[in-house]
């Protein structure tokens, strides 16, 4: 896989830090965002660039759908993945509402990481 720059939003700190080390470690650019806001905020710095965005979908502000909403409206091509704890059936209905190209159902491994990330932007070039 090329070296990319992803944007990891999760309230968690603890996640975040893993999410961190081991995209790193892979050989990608990490950015962080403990909310929505702060994620859609980054989305919107002019020049700033984000391959693909990780998003936790229930968060205190925005939830993950409105926040993958918010950074569409900067970034209308910007693959996003949902990261929930919750049931699969839940996340896929939800992952297709909110424009979100895959998803993740906690607690995930490395290679599934990995497997969600590679389909994820390769399903982000066919949307250019």
């Amino acid at each position: 896989m090329q070296k990319k720059s992803i944007l990891v939003v999760d309230d968690e700190e603890m996640l975040r830090k893993f999410l961190s080390v081991a995209l790193i470690k892979l050989g990608h650019v990490v950015l962080t965002a403990e909310n929505g806001e702060a994620a859609v905020k980054l989305c919107a710095e002019p020049g700033r660039g984000i391959d693909l965005a990780l998003v936790d979908l229930v968060m205190p502000g925005l939830s993950g759908p409105e926040t993958i909403a918010q950074m569409h409206s900067h970034r209308p091509n910007l693959p996003a993945i949902l990261s929930s704890g919750g049931t699969e059936g839940d996340i896929a209905r939800i992952c297709k509402e909110s424009g979100a190209v895959g998803y993740l159902i906690k607690p995930y491994r490395i290679n599934q990481l990995v497997e969600v990330i590679e389909a994820a932007l390769e399903k982000g070039k066919a949307a250019r």
